[in-house]
């Protein structure tokens, strides 16, 4: 009898091979086999030199948060099968400019209620 060894299936990507994010994080989803144990690793460029693992188990998809700017590459494997093909994700937050602009029209704005409120009540209490 000849014993064949199991073969693990490659990993790969739900998401297009080009992302980007301009919160900082994002849901990385990817396809396999049955419930297979999955390694998904990051690094800051394509030859994944330095790479980290940033996930080890079962599931099929993991949430990241708390990216800076930059280019970030992501690749996953079941054990025993070779490395998907890289997922770029490239973070390039909100300005500084942009937030402070929308923190001074949510104040402009909760300012005015507040005035409002406050003459409506002043104008109540006449009558």
């Amino acid at each position: 009898m000849v014993n064949i060894p199991f073969a693990f299936s490659q990993a790969s990507f739900t998401l297009p091979n080009e992302n980007t994010s301009n919160s900082g994080h994002i849901t990385l989803t990817w396809e396999g086999h049955g419930d297979a144990a999955y390694t998904l690793q990051k690094s800051d460029n394509s030859n994944f030199e330095k790479a980290e693992i940033i996930y080890q188990g079962p599931d099929r998809a993991s949430f990241i948060s708390g990216l800076k700017n930059g280019d970030y590459f992501f690749r996953v494997k079941t054990e025993n099968a070779p490395w998907s093909g890289p997922l770029l994700v490239k973070v390039e937050h909100h300005s500084l400019q942009l937030a402070f602009s929308l923190a001074g029209v949510g104040l402009f704005v909760f300012l005015s209620i507040v005035y409002v409120i406050i003459l409506g009540t002043r104008n109540s209490a006449k009558t």
